[in-house]
């Protein structure tokens, strides 16, 4: 039997399925590492699938290794080959455990080396901004001088920007200067995280004693902390988000708290270091993006210039505060063992206990919708009488 269907149902049809095909999303980008295990002296190769030019790329290189207590160190990947550009960017490296600290980069006949003493308690932390253009880097290394009383020295090389190059490529580079230890290797793409992996370097790093003491991870720039407990690693990654809410006002950059499990410990604490603004009397609190809008989070001031809250899972958060025009309620005691700030004190903590924000209905997705058209057009020319 055939069904027979008018010029306006095929039209309809035709329609509704250049609506469904533009509204398809294009393959997401995959990012992959190989291998998990390495020596001195092997190759490490980040492949990446489906990267447009519209995406912004950040790759963060961490490791942890063995040192000499006050002897020199160097974590270096030579012959460093990335073959996207990445605009308008940003390279950065930290260190912990170190007296000084050089970032030491060379391009064919071009060479960088910027270098400074770590400060008291034996953090390195820089950033470049500029453009990371793509070719072979015949090395890029943290060189520096241990602290006198540590044995372990953890380096993080970041570099972001907007990527411009082939979708589909190879990052790779030889790694020296590490006989054992481990390397987290942590890939974002529009602030997301698409590759979260640790790599073993020769025999790697004794597992700690499991006790209850508490860990402290820094961002790269370390104006962002967070204290945790029976963690082993954890990364803090600055992203660009948007979609603040009209009454709220950025302090600074956002950043991807991400454990090795997606959830922290109970009680691990998230801190924002205050930057030294004049003009306003800002009202803050930490904000957390759950991937499609901002909720406040309940949070206390530690002296003069730290923001803290409580967090128990990965994702996005930020320094905010509300603008001066907002209605801005009496502070309130957060939820938390810490005493309440009052407005008199600096920083002010923002009344979030009273911040309802109203739920956002899920939009209908247009597919299921384009589907249900084309199922109700289709019925219709069944019964439509043959003419």
């Amino acid at each position: 039997m055939f069904i027979r269907l008018n010029p306006v149902s095929w039209q309809l049809i035709i329609l509704i399925g250049i609506l469904v095909y533009c509204v398809v999303p294009v393959s997401a980008a995959e990012i992959t590492l190989s291998p998990d295990q390495v020596a001195k002296g092997d190759t490490i190769t980040i492949g990446i699938k489906n990267l447009s030019d519209t995406s912004t790329f950040t790759l963060l290189i961490e490791s942890s290794f063995r040192v000499t207590p006050g002897q020199d160190f160097s974590f270096r990947t030579t012959d460093f080959y990335i073959p996207i550009s990445l605009n308008n960017g940003e390279l950065s490296a930290y260190t912990e455990n170190t007296q000084k600290t050089t970032l030491r980069a060379k391009k064919g006949s071009t060479e960088i080396s910027v270098g400074k003493k770590s400060d008291a308690n034996g953090i390195f932390t820089i950033s470049e901004t500029q453009d990371i253009p793509s070719g072979k880097y015949d090395y890029i290394s943290i060189d520096g001088t241990t602290s006198s009383d540590k044995d372990t020295i953890v380096a993080k090389l970041q570099m972001s920007g907007k990527k411009n190059g082939p979708d589909t490529s190879k990052i790779s580079f030889v790694v020296t200067g590490i006989e054992n230890g481990v390397i987290y290797i942590t890939a974002l793409v529009d602030s997301s995280p698409v590759l979260v992996k640790r790599v073993t370097v020769g025999s790697g790093l004794a597992a700690p004693a499991p006790d209850s003491s508490e860990n402290v991870f820094y961002s790269v720039d370390r104006k962002v902390s967070l204290k945790t407990s029976n963690q082993d690693h954890a990364e803090l990654i600055s992203v660009q988000k948007n979609d603040i809410p009209s009454t709220w006002i950025q302090i600074n950059k956002s950043y991807m708290a991400l454990p090795e499990t997606q959830t922290f410990q109970p009680g691990t604490t998230l801190s924002f270091t205050v930057p030294k603004l004049t003009g306003t009397d800002y009202a803050y609190f930490i904000g957390y993006y759950d991937g499609s809008r901002w909720s406040p989070l309940p949070s206390w001031a530690n002296g003069n210039t730290i923001i803290s809250a409580t967090i128990n899972k990965a994702g996005t958060y930020g320094l905010m505060a509300y603008k001066p025009e907002s209605t801005v309620y009496p502070a309130q005691t957060p939820t938390s063992n810490h005493a309440p700030v009052s407005v008199q004190k600096t920083p002010k903590i923002a009344s979030i206990a009273q911040f309802s924000p109203s739920a956002t209905k899920t939009p209908v997705g247009i597919i299921p919708v384009c589907a249900a058209l084309i199922a109700a057009v289709f019925l219709a020319g069944l019964f439509r009488k043959r003419d």
